[in-house]
């Protein structure tokens, strides 16, 4: 769950005498440093990589980073993609706590559709009031960007100030899903309060192309709820650290699709007031399909 503004401490800057004789700024300048000095041979890495995966689509690719904490969820998704049930050779920008339903690149590429493709930009509605989102509420968890806007890597609220800035001072085109009518991206807004939307989306009756587990405190409830959903591949043999070290030899022998993947989702009963793909007697969670 994201932070207010003024939730977070400000950094001590001077809590050591190396920070205080050196200054913050020039902290982060030895971090761009190491950057720079490895960026030409992280780039041949990823060349060959690229070369030997054939994962380039329209000559783009995206590359995308997540912290070790939140390896689980990736482990997850990339069983999802693996086991055949998702097209994994094209990647767009969304966060590990989303399950693809359909390939959502074929909605956002549809010529036929005149009224998406005016748009520049293209985002999942938040389902957040909160000031500091208005008045877009766009989620920076999932969205599109045309190739003729130039990205930013920017969080949620800084995301929308931007979208804002460049509607008013370049006519960027903006569409933010609408929460209760659109029903092609459904979230953490959806899982909580619209309980039609997730039977639909459970009983296979839903236009879904995602679905986005946002709207949630932390990691370990991502993981409930997902499991509860039916939206989960990964065994528990693959979890934590055991998880990663078999990442990590995949690239090498495969051992993540043989060891981790699940061909049928893994449903575990957590909760009992929350949508589920079964009905869990022990929870008394109510059956969504």
């Amino acid at each position: 769950m994201s932070k207010g503004i003024d939730e977070f401490d400000l950094p001590d800057l001077y809590s050591n005498f190396k920070k205080k004789q050196k200054g913050f700024l020039l902290q982060h300048l030895d971090a761009l440093h190491t950057w720079l000095d490895n960026l030409d041979g992280i780039l041949n890495e990823l060349k060959e990589l690229l070369a030997k995966r054939g994962v380039v689509r329209n000559n783009t690719v995206i590359v995308m980073t997540v912290n070790s904490g939140q390896s689980d969820l990736l482990d997850s998704a990339i069983s999802f993609a693996k086991l055949g049930a998702k097209d994994s050779t094209l990647a767009t920008y969304y966060d590990v706590d989303v399950v693809w339903l359909k390939n959502p690149l074929d909605f956002f590429h549809d010529k036929s559709n005149t009224e998406i493709q005016k748009y520049d930009i293209l985002a999942q509605h938040d389902g957040s009031a909160q000031p500091r989102y208005n008045p877009l509420s766009a989620n920076s968890g999932f969205y599109y960007v045309r190739a003729l806007v130039r990205k930013t890597k920017s969080h949620q609220q800084v995301l929308v100030q931007l979208l804002l800035e460049h509607q008013s001072m370049f006519g960027l085109k903006v569409k933010v899903f609408d929460k209760l009518l659109t029903k092609e991206f459904p979230g953490g807004f959806h899982y909580h309060q619209d309980w039609k939307t997730m039977r639909q989306l459970l009983s296979g009756n839903s236009p879904a192309y995602i679905f986005h587990m946002s709207w949630t405190e932390n990691k370990v409830n991502k993981l409930k709820f997902l499991q509860q959903l039916g939206f989960w591949h990964l065994n528990d043999v693959c979890m934590d650290e055991q998880g990663q070290k078999l990442l990590e030899g995949d690239i090498l022998d495969g051992s993540l699709s043989e060891r981790c993947c699940s061909k049928e989702a893994i449903v575990t009963c957590h909760f009992s007031d929350k949508p589920s793909s079964e009905k869990c007697k022990d929870s008394g969670a109510p059956n969504m399909t």
